[in-house]
């Protein structure tokens, strides 16, 4: 009926709204994120998590998508105001989060040691003789 279609409309348009809204302001608090690492991890996972929601249809789908994202947009605010306020009583820390994320030799596997043969002692003239006539 017409009346069903406008409700369905009218839910869709507002639900549209909402969903660019939740996106830019994830956007927004990934910005507020003290390190370049958080800052594009941030922008990358709600580009693909807004991606992927795109094809839904269900109200129900959507709408836990809507909340998800709702989730994840406090959980980026409360660490983007931990980990600022973390740097900044702590320089020592942001020296060595700055020296680590340039330094990526902390990711590979040191190489191991090459095995030593065991050391098998020298016969005597005496043993091999004895060997052989045994």
């Amino acid at each position: 009926s017409p009346c069903e279609f406008r409700h369905y409309l009218a839910v869709h348009i507002m639900s549209s709204a909402r969903v660019l809204q939740l996106y830019r302001q994830v956007l927004r608090a990934g910005l507020a994120m003290p390190t370049q690492n958080r800052r594009e991890y941030v922008v990358r996972k709600a580009r693909n998590d807004f991606r992927k929601s795109r094809t839904l249809t269900s109200p129900e789908d959507i709408d836990m998508a809507i909340r998800l994202a709702e989730t994840h947009l406090d959980t980026v605010n409360v660490q983007a105001k931990h980990l600022s306020e973390v740097l900044e009583e702590e320089p020592r820390v942001r020296i060595f989060v700055q020296e680590k994320n340039r330094d990526k030799s902390h990711l590979s596997v040191p190489d191991r040691p090459k095995p030593v043969p065991p050391v098998v002692p020298k016969k005597s003239v005496a043993d091999v003789l004895d060997e052989q006539i045994c």
